[in-house]
């Protein structure tokens, strides 16, 4: 997706495109979050998942000396920036084909792993369920969050996301419009 944000050459199509790469990127968290789930313990989950988003800013200042040096190239055929777009996408393609390949959908199917280390792995995750995976509704388990302290942690967790959201999205709006005037050469109104 991030590879086609090289293509548009107007602002509707690059806010198009702009609106489907943070679609497909909705998932990213979520999934990093039930990757954690499969393969560690509850008491385990912060330190990894903490790891998860510090890789996601280390990334990014990587990628700044990637665009540094693709923008200070003269010699390309293309915009700087369309390149910089195209090899983004290109690494993360690649980076998703390879986790697509390699990565099992637990410790049973783990190839990486002999049969006592799987075993192992299972015994260590089934001491931290409290009643094993779930493959259906509980409404139990719903009601209980609406109990004295479920509405208490519901109601700060709404208020906390909304801020949050809130937030980032008037930054994001006024930084993506900038940059895509910049980009696009648009005349500002």
């Amino acid at each position: 997706m991030c590879m086609c944000l090289a293509a548009p050459t107007n602002f509707a199509g690059f806010a198009a495109v702009r609106f489907l790469l943070g679609f497909s990127e909705g998932a990213v968290s979520p999934a990093f979050v039930t990757i954690t789930s499969i393969w560690y313990r509850k008491k385990e989950h912060n330190v990894r998942t903490a790891l998860w988003i510090t890789m996601n800013d280390l990334a990014q200042v990587i990628e700044c000396f990637l665009m540094y040096g693709i923008g200070k190239n003269t010699l390309l055929s293309i915009a700087p920036w369309r390149v910089i777009f195209i090899i983004c996408g290109a690494i993360t393609f690649l980076a998703g084909v390879g986790f697509f390949i390699l990565m099992p959908n637990g410790p049973k199917d783990a190839w990486f792993l002999n049969d006592h280390e799987r075993e192992v792995l299972s015994l260590r995750m089934a001491e931290g369920r409290e009643g094993g995976d779930k493959t259906s509704f509980s409404m139990a388990q719903l009601r209980d969050t609406h109990g004295p302290e479920g509405v208490g942690c519901i109601l700060v967790w709404c208020f906390g996301l909304y801020a949050i959201s809130c937030l980032d999205f008037c930054d994001s709006s006024v930084r993506s419009v900038n940059n895509l005037r910049r980009l696009l050469a648009l005349p500002r109104r």
